[in-house]
Order: C-alpha cells, then structure tokens, then sequence
C-alpha cells in the first residue's frame, strides 16, 4: 500500500503517547515508529497543556495509555485544546469504554498486544480526521486508488461508486494491503468498538463489495483467511 499526500509523507506523522513509566508499552511504541510515524512520549499530564498550546495541530493523533480514573479526564481535556484523533488504551472489559468516548475519545482499543490492529486503527483515525487545509489523501494499492476527502474510488484509472460502508471496507483492506486484516479490526472500523457485529455480517458485506466490484479483478483479490480475516494484495 502507498499512501500520499499533496505536501505530506506518511513517515511525518505525529503521535503523542500518554503514558506511565509502570506501563509496558516498548514494544506497541516501536511498533507504531516504525509503521507510522513519530512517537513522542509524554509520562504524565504535566507536560500536556504546554505541549498542547504551544504545538497544537501538529499531533495527527493522541494514544491515551493510563488508569482508568484518569482516562476520561484526559479525554475531555485533548478534545477542548486539540483537533487530533483521540485513542484510548483501555481494559479487556472495557468498563469505561462509552465514558471515554462520550468524553471526546475517538476509539477505544480493547488489545493493545495486537499491535497490528492497534497500528491499523490509528492510521484509520488519522484518515478519517477533517483534512489539512493543503492535502489531499491518497491510498493506493494493487491497482485501486481511493480518494478518501472526496469519497471517490478508481480501479485501473476506471472510477467506481462505493457505498459508504463498501467504501470504508475497501478502505481497511486497501489501507493494510500485505497484512492480513481481522474480522474484528473490521467491525471496529465500520461500526466502532462498542457494536456487536458478527464475522457472518463482515462476510455479507466484503460479499456485496465483490458484487459491486462485478467483474474487476480487484474484487475476486480480496482472499479471505479462515477463522481470522482477509486479505488484499499490495
């Protein structure tokens, strides 16, 4: 997958980690460098207004790694000083998933070990925050071109009309090309973290998408991977 942006390169996002120093989180950090962009660590709020006022709209996202008594506060507090994606770190259970977004919070990640589909979701967040005044947001890969300010789709320079669910299905699958992406990383993208959706309805839609697609070549690419996911080439 490539993705370009008039006046933008994808290695020049900026990611503010809220974090503990009790918190193990090495391994999710590099994870997100690498695949990405920049990752500045901040390991308490004392640092955060400054931060925030002095650099606002330079952080594309903001990951939220803390106790759950100071989630939800953190999260009002980026939504009021800052514009960029807010994602919350939380519990397996996710108790206070709904308090966290009803704060301001734009995601809430149940897995943070399943650093693929922690990385997947940020980019996603990023992609789908209001655009820079100057850019324009480009993913490309295995001959389809997605437009993601203008909703507009080419395949093989042939342009396509997606339904909004088909176009951010596509989205997903085009965005992680090479990487197998989970039934679950999918719901989570299309409907949020909080709705209970099957792997039985993501297959009725990658179905319809493959119907819209009709004869493209692109549509029979789309592989799916057993008990795990699906796939689109790079």
């Amino acid at each position: 997958m490539r993705m370009t942006a008039e006046g933008d390169r994808g290695s020049d996002r900026r990611l503010l980690f809220l974090t503990g120093p009790s918190r193990n989180r090495l391994a999710l950090r590099q994870f997100l460098t690498d695949e990405v962009g920049e990752v500045e660590v901040v390991y308490n709020d004392e640092r955060l207004d400054h931060l925030l006022s002095s650099r606002r709209g330079t952080y594309d996202a903001v990951l939220v790694d803390l106790p759950p008594g100071e989630r939800v506060y953190l999260c009002a507090r980026l939504r009021s000083a800052s514009d960029a994606a807010v994602l919350v770190i939380g519990d397996p259970n996710g108790i206070d998933a709904a308090s966290c977004l009803d704060a301001g919070a734009d995601d809430y990640v149940l897995h943070p070990d399943r650093v693929h589909e922690v990385a997947a979701r940020v980019r996603a967040r990023i992609r789908r925050a209001p655009a820079t005044s100057g850019r324009t947001r480009i993913l490309e890969a295995g001959g389809v071109r997605m437009d993601l300010d203008r909703h507009e789709v080419e395949i093989d320079a042939r342009s396509v009309a997606l339904p909004l669910k088909q176009f951010r299905l596509l989205e997903m699958l085009v965005a992680n090309a090479g990487q197998v992406v989970s039934s679950r990383a999918i719901i989570e993208h299309m409907w949020g973290p909080l709705e209970r959706v099957d792997r039985n309805t993501v297959q009725a839609h990658v179905a319809r998408l493959r119907q819209t697609l009709g004869d493209e070549d692109v549509g029979r690419r789309i592989r799916a991977v057993p008990g795990i996911g699906y796939t689109f080439p790079r």
